[in-house]
């Protein structure tokens, strides 16, 4: 019996795809450093 815990997003939270690292940014309100795919727009 083979049964697997279901993903709960299919893009992990991010837009990368297969493309490797993408930089990083910092957020204007905390200052806290966040992927640039992940940051929100």
């Amino acid at each position: 019996m083979n049964t697997s815990m279901p993903s709960k997003r299919v893009s992990r939270g991010r837009k990368k795809g297969g493309k490797g690292s993408s930089g990083i940014v910092q957020c204007t309100n905390c200052g806290q450093t966040v992927p640039k795919d992940k940051a929100k727009k």
